[in-house]
């Protein structure tokens, strides 16, 4: 069965350092308490522990509160790194409290802040979100539509980050139309680049709970083995950096996606009691929550009880399962766990009340199948639009190009036009100038040579007056 929720673990190390539910009382107000002694770095640590104590007690008023403090001191002391983290913050409190056209409003303003100041881990991190609403939507071809996008713009950077952050997110698109073959491969190759990177993110918490989900599927359970051993080493050698240095670390939420993950393995294989002791672990880290990391655990709890016969165990924990989402109204959680239901009524002896519930499965499986169905043509719809909206915009683009060159041609040939004008005027001109030249330079001779003349006439009589004189 597969549970979906979104982690935290997206900005960096030094904000991770809470368990996951930790008291939120006392921690947020011993934290509120030495604001005022702190200052530099201490102070933005202390904001964001703020935050992840209000992330992680689900405290909507507080966790938006922290948020806005986050980002207004790392502002202030001009740290581009927190306030990365808290504008990507802020795109994650608007998708896990639905508000999510807000976060699509959002989303174009930090994507620039985060390419201007060149913070790409939190500019795929915050593209990323816009890929999972549509996946939590059922919109599963435009979430693989936005992250091949996404994956193209990362191999242009030659960003590593981007490239595994979009094909984690291509994994679980695949994972939920249940596509398991592209699914495992979009996550190995995830993990793949996320290992080479390790000491920089903890993403790949984030992406070995869905690729075991997916192996699970497919029954690869040795590999699910395989993995989890590389996740519980990944997990020992960064218990500081994820808060878990000292107490119980098995006792923390981070490792409960891996005893539930190998749990589900070891049943596969027929190990009933390791994977009986996993999950008691497992139970014993989330008794205090009931979301849907408890519900995994119930539910896988309920199969192990199915497969060893211990049915009313296996009802019980059932009931649990059932009545959370029949108080959510999710009609994929009633599903899933009345089907599990059917086969424990089934297997106890229960055959008619199973029949029954066979039943209402059947109805609501068709029921969910005709929604799905109108759902998936209502985003080809959705998908068919934008893509002729942008064809019509390219094609905008196309005539906005062409009219340009058309302009820039007609006023070059209206400049050559006026340019061969002139050039002609002028060459009359020259013309008329050399002829004009010419006819004085004639002019000039004859003066010349009439003055000639004359002086010669006028020269002989005064010769001769002279002569005479004398």
């Amino acid at each position: 069965m597969n549970f979906r929720r979104l982690l935290a673990i997206t900005t960096c190390w030094a904000g991770l350092a809470l368990p996951l539910h930790a008291d939120a009382g006392s921690d947020y107000d011993s934290i509120r308490a030495l604001l005022p002694r702190l200052e530099g770095g201490q102070l933005l640590d202390a904001y964001y522990k703020l935050y992840n104590i209000c992330y992680y007690n689900n405290d909507q008023k507080r966790e938006r509160q922290a948020i806005d403090e986050l980002r207004r001191e790392a502002e202030r002391q001009g740290n581009l790194e927190r306030q990365g983290a808290a504008r990507t913050a802020l795109l994650y409190y608007y998708y896990n409290f639905d508000m999510v056209d807000s976060m699509k409003l959002e989303l174009p303003g930090q994507k620039k802040f985060f390419a201007d100041h060149g913070l790409w881990n939190f500019y795929y991190d915050s593209w990323l979100q816009l890929a999972n609403s549509y996946i939590f939507a059922g919109q599963n071809n435009m979430a693989l539509h936005e992250l091949k996008l996404m994956y193209d713009d990362a191999q242009r950077r030659s960003n590593d980050y981007g490239i595994a952050i979009a094909s984690m997110g291509m994994g679980n698109a695949y994972l939920n139309i249940a596509y398991y073959e592209e699914a495992i491969k979009a996550f190995e190759h995830s993990i793949g680049l996320m290992q080479d990177m390790e000491t920089k993110s903890p993403k790949l918490l984030d992406i070995y709970p869905y690729y075991c989900d997916a192996l699970a599927d497919r029954k690869d359970y040795q590999k699910i083995l395989a993995v989890t051993d590389g996740w519980l080493d990944y997990l020992q050698r960064h218990k500081s950096k994820l808060g878990l240095g000292v107490g119980n670390v098995e006792q923390s939420d981070y490792f409960t996606y891996y005893y539930n993950a190998r749990a589900t393995a070891l049943m596969g294989l027929g190990r009933f009691d390791e994977a009986e002791q996993l999950l008691q672990k497992a139970y014993e880290n989330t008794k205090a929550a009931e979301d849907v990391s408890q519900l995994s655990v119930l539910f896988n709890m309920a199969a192990l009880y199915l497969k060893k016969g211990s049915y009313a165990k296996a009802l019980g924990l059932n009931d649990r399962v059932l009545s959370f989402y029949d108080r959510m109204a999710d009609p994929v959680g009633l599903l899933v766990s009345k089907k599990q239901r059917a086969e424990i009524l089934y297997l106890s002896g229960r055959s008619a009340e199973a029949a029954r519930l066979y039943k209402e499965v059947y109805y609501l499986a068709d029921s969910l199948n005709m929604d799905g169905t109108k759902n998936q043509l209502t985003e080809f719809s959705t998908m068919f639009k934008v893509d002729e909206l942008e064809r019509e915009q390219r094609e905008a683009r196309v005539r906005n190009n062409y009219l340009i060159l058309s302009v820039i041609i007609v006023s070059l040939l209206l400049i050559a036009a006026v340019a061969l004008y002139m050039m002609r005027r002028l060459r009359k001109k020259n013309d008329e100038l050399t002829v004009a030249r010419d006819q004085a330079q004639e002019s000039l001779r004859m003066k010349t040579a009439f003055v000639h003349n004359i002086s010669h006439e006028i020269r002989t009589p005064l010769n001769i007056l002279s002569g005479l004189t004398q």
